[in-house]
């Protein structure tokens, strides 16, 4: 008897438990993890994909290293252009999810910055001579 309620009940307990450990981010990419220490906008990512990201928008904005955003604790939010990459990356996400959800063509850090650090086709540099 004991063993039949405790077969009929397992399956209720892991299914509390996967939900628990889906609400509560432990996965291997989690915020717990301290290699994502601060990760704020690319926290679906695993390690190897945020390293592999992490490499493409260093090649599409132009940047020998990674130090052009983060010091040596990448963590910090010390550098600005990491604050503002990351505002960026939200926008990225939102046009690519909405407007281009159907397209074929993706934004990227290279739509705009054409492997350049400084973005050239800014609106505010039409008409400024």
């Amino acid at each position: 008897m004991w063993i039949r309620r405790t077969r009929n009940t397992l399956p209720f307990v892991f299914a509390i438990l996967v939900v628990a450990v889906t609400l509560f981010g432990l996965s291997p990419n989690s915020q717990s993890d301290p290699a994502f220490k601060n990760v704020q906008v690319l926290t679906d990512l695993s390690m190897d994909e945020l390293k592999e990201y992490m490499a493409e928008i260093t090649e599409h904005i132009g940047a020998e290293k990674c130090t052009f955003c983060h010091v040596r604790d990448k963590s910090s939010d010390e550098v600005e252009h990491k604050v503002v990459a990351r505002e960026y990356m939200k926008l990225v996400r939102e046009l690519n999810d909405g407007f281009f959800k159907e397209k074929e063509d993706k934004v990227t850090c290279f739509t705009c910055h054409k492997g350049e650090k400084h973005v050239t086709n800014h609106p505010d540099d039409e008409g400024a001579e």
